[in-house]
């Protein structure tokens, strides 16, 4: 008695999913003001926030120009890569009002062009991230939805800051 089997093999391309967010870079502290930073891996603002609760922090508040400079400068292109870089200003409902997830006051923005935050009327932009949006220049802040790539697919990372008076 003999079989035969045969089999098909098809070709399907499957994206892998990003999988949980977890820590990318070592701790870095920033000696001006003491606070503790690293990268996550890619993943969408909310993730984000999460993983950033799990390590006793929460996603970046950007508090000054020194600030700002001392994320950007660690980690905007870390590792080669560039990065989109959630920080923890987010929108309240649609309402053009952004607050950080630490209740802190919003005394500084950069958001790109200057002045007012960008207007979200259909609110599927509510999160903000500090991007390189053209390619070597001084990035700014941006709304972006709660997605885990920025405008040309370069991963979104979140940038999570512990201060261990929280």
């Amino acid at each position: 008695m003999m079989f035969a089997f045969t089999s098909h093999v098809f070709a399907q391309v499957i994206t892998p999913p990003v999988g949980p967010v977890r820590p990318l870079s070592p701790a870095i502290i920033n000696p001006k003001n003491g606070h503790t930073y690293l990268l996550l891996s890619q993943g969408n603002w909310t993730d984000s926030e999460a993983e950033a609760v799990a390590l006793g922090g929460h996603l970046a508040t950007i508090r000054n120009q020194a600030e700002e400079d001392f994320v950007s400068d660690f980690f905007t292109f870390y590792g080669g890569q560039r990065h989109g870089l959630w920080i923890g200003l987010h929108e309240v409902g649609s309402s053009n009002r952004f607050i950080w997830v630490t209740r802190n006051p919003v005394r500084y923005t950069d958001w790109f062009g200057g002045g007012q935050p960008p207007n979200n009327t259909d609110g599927s932009q509510p999160y903000v991230a500090i991007m390189d949006l053209f390619a070597f220049t001084n990035p700014s802040w941006v709304n972006w939805s709660n997605g885990t790539t920025d405008y040309t697919g370069d991963p979104m990372n979140g940038v999570v800051e512990i201060d261990r008076r929280w």
